[in-house]
């Protein structure tokens, strides 16, 4: 059963078909779909996935393959994101087939698709986590796309359920040795030689038919990981690969491993300088070295290892360096005398300046500084590090971290649950304490210190020398044990820092607040009582980093040296204006802020204190005003280093209506402003805007509007909400900006009734909210809501009644509000229903309306006559309505192929009392305008009608691209195109979308359930068609 085009909170289901029957056990599904750019801006957002019953959300998904423009994707579990391991990019108008092995009893599936000129399928991802587990069966697959801001989609021409009987291997590789012979499907035996004192080898194993399996098991028939690493002692090791393909049917392959009597073994187990980082990290295989020492150093030591230690080496031992740089030469003579090698040290010294790690992110297995092996495994202990975090991070990224089994601990970020952007000191020693987490977020793109102290007694995380304490036993965690990273918490592949990471210190005591306040600024020597780890990356290495306590090094992956933070205190004690609010409050590595001045200010007095006593303040002082809005700068300097801190100033303004929606002329014109509103369905009747379907809205320009200007605003809105038809999450207005389909950046009312205000959180933006409440308005009854904020706090008041207001926090305040988007009738999240109701009138001021005003205004409830509507009912050409007419359109252009044809223009207002005034074209190519004038005798609307030349030349037979036939008829329309690629849509005479869906062949058949007119218009790549149809009964 094929099911037709749906809306699915703010996605459209293209195309969806029962699958019959079921998926309850393991299968491989196929199917051949096509992929298209429907709105051709190179931005691709269409999804096929497997569901139980009809997707009515995101988390109806089961399975989820995304074609995305960086590449498609499948979703990896609930809380995962959408992932590849293999990059394809999709290709508008070509066709894919993608097949999806399907394993419901142990909730995952791997996928790989393949399109023109691809010898194989790709595969995407293995072994994916379902988006869900609330489901007994898949019965339905769906091609999807986001109706929010992407109208690209794919075209599904087969789906089926398959199998495989490939039991062969595609591939098959080690990551140590030569393998013999050369590998072939075919061939079922190998072997392995590995270098003398090779332990363990991790071995690749890929198989070639779709849905199979691979297990490979040791010479003592144990289960090698999924990892592929194989440990062993002495001579080898054999293996045997077993292949089970989709069927069942099953082969095995062998692999025997061979090591090297070590003879003629002639390398280095290690290469060891006394002071300084190897760059490349040392391998056996690598021959020419970089070593950076500090400066100053003028001899080191090389101590080299022989793999096999009857091997001779010599050229190690002192170097002196002169002029700051030294060479040496390190040469191997295998035990037999028939191998040599040498390898090469270069020794520089550092140039002296400060430097730091910027880390990747994203992925922590290629993100991440090892410095596992640590001697950290009793109380107390105190860590510290200086951190630069780039953009939002991902929750639970680690900064300083390790697991064992189940026991972990270390510092990272919080959970989503406790709050995106804070951070968390963990001691989770096999039970369900989550740390103690900072009361703020860390800001993005600034330098904070972070230090985490624990004791038998309590666990302690500072940010900036802002303590947050628990008193709580905790038991001692052995970092020694497993790996340890500066970066990345194993928990998970994408808990990855992203940022800059410096002078990181582990000491195996509890420093208290004062000592952490008093040295974050210094630069230690390593020789420091109780220091028992000390990295900074002043070395200029992005391949290792130098313990300066002669412990650990650390081995870096995944990072750039970039320049470290000043080694000054350049942080304030004071900040403060001598009137009007400073926002936020004075915080360590904030350097920007705002303040919010009274009405008529002409000057204000900023005051600084440096908390250096050393330190200078050039800037401050009395501040000149000049207009609503500005902003000042000072500086703060300590010996070679400054920072700047920029102070932003808006001024107060009485109460000022900025916009207004009356809907009074038929238009979503502003009456008082220039910011204009775009009617996207719906319709506007005796000055009253309907929204009576999903997906008709108002689009109002965030840019004109600009809410995040305002020192203080008041929305103000008179409606009527549909009877018991709207979702919890519909929002009458919103103002702010749509990321990853979320609402960010934002400002909205609902009909709830609620206000709220969230930003500067982009991963759950909704726990970010700072609103006030009262009783939903959903009964269709006249209704009026006016919500005020200040950067003080949020208001709300209902038909007349103060409900309440709230503080707002930090983050939540009007200048970090997004422009980018304004809407009526609409959410900003892409997944919430538009709003059903009517508006009567919606306004937007500058300043706060009081209490006094709400109440009269509540009772002054606008009613309008129509007699300002100045709009057509219906605008004609000989007769006949002009293909695309709506009332809100002013402009038309029309071809007309005789030049001397006399067109004639009829039109009819809107309103009763309206007149309209048709002055015709008098040639081709010409123009004919309709005047109407409203029936208040003031209001006009004039609509132009451009008559133009065809394009075409003379004496050149143009076929027509796109046909409709018939035209006028009690059946179905057909659409024959030259089987291009697109999209069809249905319009009735309000403008309400009735039909849309893409071309599926080069003769399609639209059907329409009701009698009436309506306009029909395809798009293709040659460009938009519009044809207008009668439906007899």
């Amino acid at each position: 059963m094929m099911l037709g085009v749906t809306t699915v909170n703010g996605q459209i289901t293209d195309t969806a078909k029962v699958i019959d029957p079921a998926l309850t056990g393991k299968h491989l599904v196929h199917a051949e779909v096509t992929f298209f750019d429907g709105d051709e801006n190179g931005q691709y957002d269409a999804i096929f996935t497997l569901s139980q019953d009809t997707v009515r959300a995101w988390a109806d998904y089961v399975t989820t393959v995304a074609f995305y423009h960086t590449g498609i994707a499948v979703k990896n579990g609930f809380t995962g994101s959408l992932v590849y391991t293999n990059q394809l990019i999709p290709v508008p108008g070509q066709p894919y087939d993608i097949w999806m092995a399907v394993d419901i009893p142990n909730g995952v599936y791997t996928t790989w698709v393949q399109t023109e000129g691809m010898e194989a399928p790709l595969m995407i991802f293995k072994d994916a986590g379902f988006n869900h587990s609330n489901f007994t069966e898949l019965n339905l697959w769906s091609a999807i796309h986001n109706g929010s801001g992407q109208d690209d989609y794919l075209t599904v021409q087969n789906f089926e359920l398959t199998t495989n009987s490939d039991p062969s291997l595609a591939s098959l590789s080690a990551n140590v040795g030569v393998m013999s012979p050369e590998f072939n499907p075919m061939e079922q035996a190998y072997e392995l030689a590995v270098p003398y004192g090779t332990t363990a080898i991790t071995v690749d194993a890929l198989a070639n038919g779709l849905g199979a399996t691979v297990e490979i098991f040791d010479g003592l028939g144990e289960l090698v990981g999924d990892d592929g690493v194989v440990a062993f002692a002495g001579d080898g090791i054999s293996l045997e690969i077993q292949v089970k393909a989709f069927d069942g049917t099953s082969a095995s392959y062998y692999l025997d491993i061979f090591v090297d009597d070590g003879s003629s073994e002639a390398t280095l187990s290690d290469l060891t300088p006394s002071i300084g980082t190897l760059s490349p990290a040392f391998s056996q295989a690598v021959e020419s070295y970089t070593l950076t020492v500090p400066m100053g150093v003028t001899s080191v030591t090389l101590a080299g290892t022989p793999t096999y230690p009857q091997a001779t080496v010599s050229g190690d031992g002192a170097i002196a360096l002169t002029g700051g740089a030294g060479t040496a030469s390190v040469a191997v003579q295998s035990f037999d005398g028939s191998a040599n090698k040498t390898y090469t040290v270069n020794v520089v010294e550092a140039d002296g300046l400060n430097y730091a790690i910027q880390m990747a992110g994203v992925d922590g297995a290629t993100s991440h500084i090892d410095i596992s092996g640590l001697d950290l495994k009793t109380l107390p202990y105190t860590v510290e590090m200086w951190i630069k975090p780039e953009g939002a991070q991902t929750n639970n990224a680690g900064l300083f971290y390790s697991r064992t089994g189940d026991d972990n601990a270390g510092a990272a970020y919080a959970s989503g649950w406790q709050g995106s952007g804070k951070l968390r000191f963990m001691t989770n020693i096999a039970s369900n304490d989550y740390g103690t987490v900072t009361d703020v977020t860390a800001a993005t793109d600034v330098w904070h210190h972070v230090a985490v102290v624990l004791t038998e007694k309590t666990s302690t995380i500072y940010l900036n020398g802002t303590p947050y304490t628990r008193e709580i036993e905790s038991p001692a965690f052995d970092y020694s044990v497993g790996k340890l990273y500066l970066g990345w918490d194993t928990g998970a592949a994408n808990r990855a820092f992203k940022g800059a990471i410096d002078e990181v210190r582990v000491w195996n005591d509890s420093l208290n607040a004062e000592t952490i306040m008093n040295n974050r600024y210094e630069v230690l020597t390593g020789a420091e009582a109780g220091l028992i780890g000390y990295w900074n990356f002043d070395l200029n290495n992005e391949h290792g980093v130098y313990d300066w306590t002669g412990g650990v090094n650390g081995v870096i992956t995944g990072g750039t040296i970039v320049e470290s933070f000043p080694r000054a205190n350049l942080n304030l004690t004071s900040l403060t204006v001598d009137q009007g609010n400073l926002f936020p409050g004075l915080q360590a590595s904030v350097t920007e802020y705002t303040v919010i001045l009274p009405v008529g200010t002409t000057s204000f007095v900023l005051s600084a204190e440096a908390e250096s006593a050393s330190a200078t303040i050039t800037g401050a002082g009395t501040i000149d005003v000049t207009g609503e809005r500005g902003s000042t700068t000072f500086t703060v300097t300590e010996g070679a280093y400054s920072q700047e801190f920029v102070v932003n100033y808006q001024v107060q303004t009485e109460l000022t209506l900025k916009h207004s929606y009356t809907f009074a002329d038929g238009t979503a014109k502003d009456v008082v402003g220039q910011a204009h509103g775009t009617l996207n369905g719906g319709t506007i009747v005796a000055g009253e805007y309907i929204a009576a379907e999903e997906g008709e809205f108002i689009s109002l320009p965030g840019d004109l509007i600009a809410i995040n200007t305002y020192a203080s605003l008041t929305m103000e809105v008179y409606f009527k909400a549909g009877d018991g038809i709207n979702g919890a999450n519909t929002m009458i207005s919103w103002f702010g900006n749509t990321q990853n389909n979320y609402g960010i950046d934002g400002l909205y009312l609902s009909h709830k009734s609620r206000t709220a205000i969230s930003a500067g959180n982009y991963s759950s933006p909704w726990s970010n909210e700072d609103g006030v409440n009262s009783l939903v308005m959903d009964d269709g009854l006249p209704h009026y809501m006016v919500a005020t904020l200040t950067n003080d706090s949020i208001s709300l008041y209902v038909d007349g009644t103060y409900i309440g207001s709230t503080l707002l926090r930090d983050h939540n305040k009007i200048y970090n509000l997004s422009n980018e988007l304004a809407y009526l009738c609409k959410s900003g999240y892409s997944g919430d229903e538009t709003w059903n109701g009517s508006i009567l009138e919606y306004n937007i001021y500058s300043g706060v309306m009081d209490g006094d005003m709400v109440a009269q205004r509540s009772v002054a409830f606008p009613i309008e006559d129509g007699s300002e509507d100045a709009t057509l009912l219906d605008l004609m050409l000989d007769g006949v309505s002009i293909d695309g007419f709506a009332s809100t359109i002013t402009d038309y252009v029309v071809e007309v192929a005789d030049e001397n044809y006399e067109p004639f223009i009829s039109a009819e207002a809107k309103h009763a009392g309206a007149t309209a005034t048709v002055v015709q074209a008098n040639e081709i190519p010409g123009t004919a305008t309709v005047e109407v004038l409203a029936a208040d005798g003031e209001t006009t609307l004039t609509y132009t009608i451009e008559f133009i030349r065809p394009t075409t030349s003379i004496g050149e037979a143009k076929e027509e691209a796109v046909v409709v036939y018939p035209t006028i008829t009690s059946g179905d329309f057909t659409i024959k195109t030259k089987g291009q690629a697109g999209m069809v849509t249905v319009y009735d005479m309000t403008g309400r979308v009735v039909i849309s869906q893409p071309l599926q062949s080069s003769e399609d058949t639209i059907s329409l359930q009701r009698a009436g007119m309506y306009i029909l218009k395809v798009d293709t790549k040659e460009g938009v068609n519009v044809f207008k149809v009668i439906k007899r009964d």
